[in-house]
């Protein structure tokens, strides 16, 4: 008698849960507990909430962002969530003490350092080396850097989003106006605004095209897409090929729509973005 044994060559696997690989600052992965939950929110599935647990971090860091990718299994029953999808993720840190915490949009993190822009009691402004800690509810936990009753600077913020830049968009900075927060101007509703530059590959009335730098606070990668044109215009002179920073948020009709728009110093040298 001949026995023949059969040995799986391969699995495939289903949709009920899948991978998120979120890219945490180095300076904050040691704050995420093996184990903990998570909640994903999908762009392409806005108001639902997807539940997961980090299962790994993985051994790579990015050296142009100073970020450590963090997997996650999350639940995915309905199908509703597909391989190369874009989310944005909560992860609960470890409890501990108390600490100074800022707005999430107040801190700008360079790859190189995390600044928070500070106002100057007579006027002006500075930039402030900070050391965060854990984000939650939209909240980002200061080590050190900042004192309690500082004034700081919400909005405005997407003038300073590389190192090179910092310098001259603080004296670009110290003529302007903080201020407390970013409103929709047509509905009076706090809008999430992410924060970006890249360089400018078209323009036409109904988009802008932007060969654009990651984009931390979407988990988005270097990319060339097309925005709508901010509802104020444009910047006067404003030419294929300039490099600028600026701030995007989604659009009631769909897509994404430029918020503000500023064209960086000639001077300020920039990694190009991928296609």
């Amino acid at each position: 008698l001949t026995q023949t044994v059969f040995s799986p060559l391969f699995r495939i696997n289903g949709l009920k849960t899948v991978w998120v690989n979120a890219q945490v600052p180095e300076a904050q992965v040691s704050m995420i507990p093996m184990g903990s939950t998570v909640e994903a929110r999908a762009t392409a599935w806005p108001g639902m909430t997807f539940k997961g647990r980090v299962v790994a971090l993985l051994p790579e860091v990015d050296p142009q962002t100073r970020t450590v990718p963090v997997r996650i299994v999350v639940d995915n029953a309905d199908a509703k969530l597909s391989p190369g999808m874009f989310v944005t993720v909560d992860l609960a840190g470890r409890e501990g003490e108390e600490h100074l915490v800022v707005p999430s949009e107040a801190v700008i993190m360079t790859g190189e350092r995390n600044v928070v822009v500070v106002a100057r009691e007579g006027g002006g402004f500075d930039v402030a080396n900070v050391t965060v800690g854990t984000e939650a509810d939209g909240k980002t936990a200061i080590l050190s850097g900042l004192e309690e009753g500082q004034a700081i600077v919400l909005s405005g913020q997407f003038l300073i989003d590389s190192e090179a830049s910092l310098g001259s968009t603080v004296s670009r900075l110290s003529a302007a106006t903080a201020a407390a927060g970013v409103q929709d101007g047509a509905q009076g509703e706090s809008r999430q605004l992410h924060l970006t530059e890249g360089t400018i590959r078209g323009i036409t009335p109904e988009a802008i095209t932007i060969a654009h730098g990651a984009v931390p606070s979407l988990n988005w990668d270097a990319m060339t897409m097309s925005f709508k044109p901010p509802a104020k215009g444009l910047p006067p002179g404003l030419e294929v090929g300039d490099r600028v920073s600026f701030s995007f948020a989604e659009a009631e009709q769909g897509g994404f729509q430029i918020d503000s728009l500023a064209v960086l110093d000639s001077e300020a040298p920039a990694a190009e973005s991928k296609p």
